[in-house]
């Protein structure tokens, strides 16, 4: 970013990482209980973000945040002689020398599984 003090910075010029994301799902057909020729159990087994639930740090969506704060703060400032300036610092809470746009989406970030039962006839 320093080539870009007092200038612009290119739109689209930066880029967050890769989201990877891994599934697993498991089905199996059993006979039924025989009411109909075509009768059937279906059992399934689906673990959502398989990546998290092996290590907390794979498999975590992030992206840019949009809607951040402003990381500076332009305050005006008397100068005494009935003229103003403008004086720049930190919005609170921010820090200038590192920024971070990037935020984590926990929601979908954590690991899932669900067992289902299914009787078909």
């Amino acid at each position: 970013m320093d080539k870009y003090a007092g200038g612009f910075a290119p739109i689209n010029g930066f880029e967050t990482d890769w989201n990877y994301r891994l599934d697993f799902k498991f089905t199996q057909e059993l006979p039924g209980l025989g009411l109909t020729n075509k009768d059937k159990f279906v059992v399934t087994f689906d673990v959502e973000n398989l990546l998290n639930l092996l290590d907390s740090e794979w498999g975590r969506q992030t992206k840019a945040n949009g809607t951040a704060r402003s990381i500076a703060e332009a305050l005006p400032v008397n100068n005494g002689d009935g003229t103003f300036s403008y004086e720049y610092r930190p919005a609170y809470g921010m820090n200038i020398d590192r920024i971070s746009n990037e935020v984590t989406n926990y929601y979908r970030s954590v690991w899932r599984m669900q067992l289902g039962f299914k009787y078909m006839f």
